[in-house]
């Protein structure tokens, strides 16, 4: 049997960004599982009603790479959470993962290469069209401004998951960020 483990809420879905979550996940799963002991308590993390960041402008080359690290760290922030859960270990795992990183250094590298396998698309499928808005039955004239920017996004999240899929494939992607 597996344990579902859910995403730490600490935005409302509706507005949540996935590179938030992706910051914030390894901090709100050890919270909700109690050291990944326990299963998901999403109790145990307050929710915000509101949650705002501010970038500093930068170069596209900045923001792609800084978006390539975004999807391998939560692509492998997913298969080291689900591995974690998967141990039920019925106590906190902090220490378990310091000896561990002591005794086998490349651990998560073997990880994510096993998670990898012999698949040709690694990288979630949700990563993908997170940007692209929810258009109603009958959008409007209104819409298309959102759909427009929706869209191009969703092309540069594409080739952004197509690099990120490359070097999660390569093997190199566990210590990338």
């Amino acid at each position: 049997m597996r344990t579902e483990f859910q995403k730490p809420t600490l935005m409302p879905s509706h507005s949540r960004p996935v590179q938030a979550v992706a910051q914030a996940l390894i901090h709100g799963a050890m919270v909700q599982t109690w050291g990944f002991s326990r299963p998901t308590d999403c109790d145990r993390v307050t929710q915000m009603d509101r949650v705002t960041h501010y970038y500093e402008p930068a170069p596209l080359g900045r923001v792609f790479a800084h978006e390539q690290r975004m999807v391998i760290g939560t692509t492998v922030n997913m298969w080291l959470f689900e591995h974690l859960m998967e141990l039920r270990a019925g106590e906190p795992l902090g220490p378990l993962i310091g000896a561990r990183n002591a005794s086998e250094p490349g651990w998560v590298g073997q990880l994510v290469s096993a998670r990898a396998g012999n698949r040709r698309w690694v990288v979630p499928r949700k990563l993908l069209f997170w940007r692209m808005p929810a258009i109603g039955p009958r959008p409007g004239l209104r819409d298309l401004p959102r759909l427009a920017v929706g869209l191009v996004a969703t092309a540069f999240s594409l080739v952004v998951a197509v690099a990120a899929n490359v070097r999660l494939k390569q093997g190199s992607a566990a210590g990338y960020w």
